[in-house]
């Protein structure tokens, strides 16, 4: 079985995966092109709604596409040292989410924050985190992360900001819901996975960075299993959300 397995890989990759866009003197099979395409216009585009709507379809149908050529390669990715080294995230690596998180979603994890730490204020809970799509990117780089969560359209303002600047953006937030100037809506948060094989974490970040001009340290995750999580956000924003 495994003779087979080795041998169907090959006839989809061939030994140098990815090697047209690499520069590897390989073509590669028309599966693998179609697998690459669709990652390449996944980490360039994320599969926005707009993008959608340009190629005349919706964001549900490219991410399935998307799925089905993650899960082939992940069934693969062991065959070939060329391939773990692309396909393989080094097992138990943090992977980070920012988002804001909706008030009432975030309403159902407030009562079990605790105290926060003296030092930053942040609060964490062990909890589990529901996927919202069958393709989600996640970053092995903390900071890159932290700068998504009052949203994706904030992030081109906050790209070059340090650790200690987005925190200090998360304080004028709070400042602003406390005095009514800003709407109690959505709450500043980061979702933390360990990549592994029970997680479908899929790609070593060195290689999304070739591939994608954002450089954002991707590591991509399939399916819609709930998985272990860790979820951190500021006391303040605690507060404000259970008074909202």
């Amino acid at each position: 079985m495994a003779d087979e397995k080795y041998q169907y890989c090959m006839m989809m990759f061939g030994s140098s995966l990815f090697g047209d866009y690499l520069k590897k003197e390989e073509e590669d099979t028309l599966w693998e092109n179609k697998a690459f395409n669709n990652l390449k216009d996944y980490l360039e585009e994320n599969h926005s709604r707009a993008f959608a709507e340009r190629l005349g379809t919706t964001q549900d149908v490219l991410d399935a596409e998307l799925k089905r050529s993650l899960k082939l390669l992940w069934e693969c990715a062991d065959c070939e040292k060329a391939y773990r080294d692309k396909l393989i995230p080094t097992p138990n690596t943090s992977c980070y989410r920012g988002m804001g998180l909706p008030v009432a979603y975030f309403n159902k994890f407030s009562a079990r924050f605790g105290k926060p730490s003296t030092r930053d204020r942040l609060v964490r809970i062990s909890t589990s985190y529901p996927a919202k799509r069958v393709v989600e990117s996640w970053s092995t780089d903390y900071l890159t992360s932290l700068r998504f969560t009052y949203g994706p359209s904030n992030y081109s303002k906050w790209k070059n900001y340090s650790e200690a600047q987005v925190y200090k953006e998360w304080g004028k937030i709070a400042d602003m819901m406390e005095a009514g100037k800003e709407p109690v809506a959505y709450i500043p948060c980061i979702w933390e996975i360990k990549a592994g094989s029970n997680h479908n974490c899929i790609f070593n970040p060195d290689f999304t960075d070739l591939l994608s001009s954002w450089q954002q340290r991707e590591v991509l995750r399939f399916g819609t299993e709930v998985v272990s999580a860790t979820l951190t956000t500021h006391t303040r924003f605690v507060e404000l959300a259970k008074k909202a």
